[in-house]
């Protein structure tokens, strides 16, 4: 049996796959960061990347445990130019992914919370590249 931040973790990425979205994305799982994407990536297409980033336990009852399990969504798109004009279909594709992922339950886990702070990297943005991550936590008893 799988973990249940990786269950999470892969039911995203089907939920994300099969959405009709903005735009085409390519999606995979390994790594946040913006330089290593970058390099694999080519103008025309948006890469998202779901990675797991944390778990944190509280007490729940004196019998269980709540266990939050977030997911970082990151969204990479080269970009023409720096300007925000440019980066407005990727500005969108953010929103459209915030409103995928606020759903009640994954992986018999409730959603928590989800957030995009900041909306998007200002030094990746004025090399070109939007580059935002969408965070997203959801709960379990244990």
């Amino acid at each position: 049996m799988p973990s249940m931040i990786k269950t999470i973790t892969d039911d995203i990425v089907t939920i994300l796959t099969g959405a009709s979205l903005s735009q085409t994305l390519a999606i995979d799982t390994v790594t946040l960061d913006p330089d290593v994407v970058l390099k694999r990536m080519t103008a025309a297409e948006y890469k998202i990347q779901v990675v797991p980033l944390g778990i944190k336990s509280s007490m729940g009852s004196r019998s269980a445990s709540l266990r939050e399990y977030t997911i970082g969504v990151g969204i990479f798109k080269k970009l023409a130019d720096s300007t925000l004009v440019t980066a407005e279909p990727a500005l969108l594709l953010t929103e459209e992914i915030l409103d995928l992922l606020d759903v009640d339950q994954i992986a018999e886990a409730s959603f928590t919370e989800i957030d995009n702070v900041p909306v998007y990297s200002v030094d990746d943005l004025n090399n070109g590249l939007f580059f935002s991550v969408v965070n997203v936590t959801y709960t379990a008893r244990r």
